[in-house]
């Protein structure tokens, strides 16, 4: 099988790099990934990716589409909380968690949005709670953001993450915004933390103090 990567520019400015996008970004098959890359444009007729249900893709935490909400009871998944990441669509299931952030199908600014969804996330399974994460179609936005979780969540590499997803819902495909911005993210979980350089005004004042003595004691002295 030949090994298949994204290949994505590790800096520069955003828009700059979308204008090369052709050029600098190419997406295909990690050795790691079995299946054949799929691409989906969001139309009518994808907006049942998932018509045998959502995925699940860690304990707790499952990966579909705005269909699959609108079936929620026949699903028997024990779903207790639901992340909408679609602008468009507003479907309230009653007697669950429901949490909901607008993106739009071209939103660039969602480098901290994405932090957002992994504590929603996370809150959910830190308390045992089955949380499904959709959009529209389940496989860009949607796709992004458990992409996003489980880079962060098991310490993976973009490829690393997009690979464990792909192997588990072939359908996902986010878009070159889309991957841009979880490379942004990756760069930015991958900072080191700004340690705090620890203040010494005390000791530095106990210490001037203990100083001023002793010099006083020696002058009298003389």
């Amino acid at each position: 099988m030949t090994a298949n990567k994204l290949i994505i520019p590790a800096s520069t400015n955003l828009a700059s790099r979308r204008k090369n996008s052709k050029k600098n970004l190419s997406l295909s098959l990690s050795t790691a990934t079995t299946t054949k890359p799929t691409f989906i444009i969001p139309n009518d007729q994808n907006l049942n990716a998932y018509p045998n249900g959502p995925i699940e893709i860690l304990p707790h935490l499952y990966l579909g589409s705005e269909q699959n909400i609108r079936e929620l009871d026949y699903l028997k998944l024990s779903i207790k909380v639901i992340l909408n990441v679609a602008a468009e669509v507003n479907v309230l299931q009653p007697k669950v968690g429901y949490h909901k952030l607008n993106w739009e199908h071209n939103q660039d600014n969602l480098v901290l949005e994405l932090q957002k969804a992994v504590d929603i996330i996370d809150k959910a399974r830190s308390a045992g709670q089955n949380i499904l994460v959709h959009c529209q179609c389940g496989v860009a936005r949607s796709a992004t953001v458990i992409i996003a979780y489980v880079m962060k969540t098991m310490k993976l590499s973009m490829q690393e993450a997009y690979d464990y997803v792909k192997n588990l819902s072939p359908v996902i495909s986010p878009n070159l915004g889309l991957l841009f911005q979880l490379r942004e993210f990756e760069l930015m979980i991958k900072k080191p933390p700004i340690k705090k350089i620890p203040t010494h005004s005390h000791f530095s004042f106990k210490t001037s103090s203990l100083l001023w003595k002793k010099r006083s004691l020696f002058y009298k002295r003389e």
